[in-house]
């Protein structure tokens, strides 16, 4: 069936296959409903669950959704001739063929496909989402589940770059610096001129602002307040310095590597080993 703006609004015990072309915000709204069973969109003041299977033109656009993460992207070349009435009943047979085929598998396997354990663990966060939901529809074709996980290497080491070069892993970078270095606390300008020290090591040309990293340590959960005349910080005590270190495994952010600045008042290996004899 054809769906306007408000064709969302169809049979809840119905789960289609749905064709969106040239989508707009509103369907950016709609994707974690789309894709999650768990998520729903509100309708006449009631929630209805959505979640099918989906497919999207976004022609020349983006979406901006940051639930596109969980989405497989696949580029498609244009056309130089447009399909006529006479093509699709040519084609029409060949297309009831395999719709037949694939309702037949899914009849057969619907209850082999919810109880796989399928994974792969080798895979980043949402490229292994997208592996295991794609990877539990194969049923009995282990060489079929290989090639998958093959094809799907690359969107992993596309998203894992991505990720590492997002702000948020540079500024956990900079903060588990400052957790290596022993330090009591750190200023926001001080995390700040470690960001920039990683963003420069990585090649990047820009520069971060405090004001852009204090919001954002924020968004990482850090609460910062006014720790002297130096201005705002967070103290690195064993709370925080867990977060940080739980932060870095989540988003994969390596170890801090050499090349970064000593703050100062950082309490390096040397002079802890003076302070124990001292002590």
């Amino acid at each position: 069936m054809l769906l306007t703006d408000a064709g969302l609004s169809i049979p809840d015990y119905l789960r289609p296959t749905r064709l969106i072309c040239q989508p707009h915000v509103s369907v950016e709204k709609l994707l974690p409903a789309l894709q999650l069973s768990g998520f729903a969109s509100s309708r006449g003041g009631s929630l209805h669950q959505i979640s099918s299977t989906t497919v999207i033109c976004v022609g020349e656009g983006e979406l901006q959704s940051p639930f596109t993460d969980f989405c497989l992207w696949i580029p498609v070349a244009p056309t130089h001739q447009l399909l006529s009435g006479y093509d699709e009943q040519m084609e029409a047979a060949m297309i009831e063929q395999l719709q037949n085929k694939l309702l037949r598998y899914r009849l057969m396997n619907r209850a082999r496909v919810q109880m796989s354990e399928f994974d792969a663990p080798d895979f980043s966060g949402p490229i292994r989402t997208l592996a295991r939901t794609l990877g539990a529809c194969i049923v009995d074709a282990p060489d079929l589940q290989s090639s998958l996980l093959s094809k799907l290497r690359g969107y992993d080491v596309a998203a894992r770059i991505d990720q590492v070069r997002a702000i948020e892993c540079i500024i956990i970078e900079a903060l588990l610096a400052c957790c290596h270095q022993r330090r009591s606390a750190a200023h926001v300008g001080e995390v700040t001129e470690l960001a920039n020290a990683i963003l420069s090591r990585e090649g990047e040309m820009f520069e971060l602002k405090p004001r852009q990293v204090g919001a954002k340590l924020k968004t990482l959960g850090f609460r910062t307040m006014k720790l002297d005349s130096g201005g705002r910080g967070l103290y690195l005590l064993a709370e925080n310095c867990r977060r940080i270190h739980e932060l870095a495994r989540s988003y994969g952010v390596p170890s801090s590597q050499p090349g970064l600045p000593v703050l100062p008042g950082a309490l390096t290996w040397e002079r802890m080993h003076v302070v124990h004899i001292v002590h």
